[in-house]
């Protein structure tokens, strides 16, 4: 989030568009170059960039810690054991996240 837009007055607009038939399009790309010279002309660049770049850091990190952790998750027993007990409807898929979850918790932490 850039802290320093709402010191430095960048008020956001609301447009109407109407993608279909272009309705709008031309002041929706002036609003968006209006807003990337604001940025430079504040110096704000370089914070927003860095921003970016933590949220895509953010987002690379929770896929692949998310993915390295089903990996794990999905050849243990109590795993399986869940799953069959959403597949015979003992349990919402919910309540078999969550036990999920807990387990891997438990053993965690």
């Amino acid at each position: 989030e850039m802290k320093n837009l709402s010191k430095s007055k960048w008020k956001p607009r609301v447009l109407k568009t109407i993608a279909r038939d272009g309705q709008g399009l031309a002041k929706l790309a002036d609003t968006f170059l209006a807003h990337y010279k604001f940025l430079e002309k504040n110096n704000l660049m370089d914070e927003k960039k860095k921003d970016q770049e933590r949220l895509y850091f953010t987002c690379l990190l929770r896929n692949l810690f998310i993915s390295k952790l089903l990996l794990s998750v999905e050849n243990t027993r109590d795993y399986k054991e869940v799953l069959n007990k959403l597949g015979s409807r003992e349990i919402d898929p919910i309540t078999a996240a969550e036990q999920v979850v807990e387990k891997v918790l438990n053993t965690v932490v």
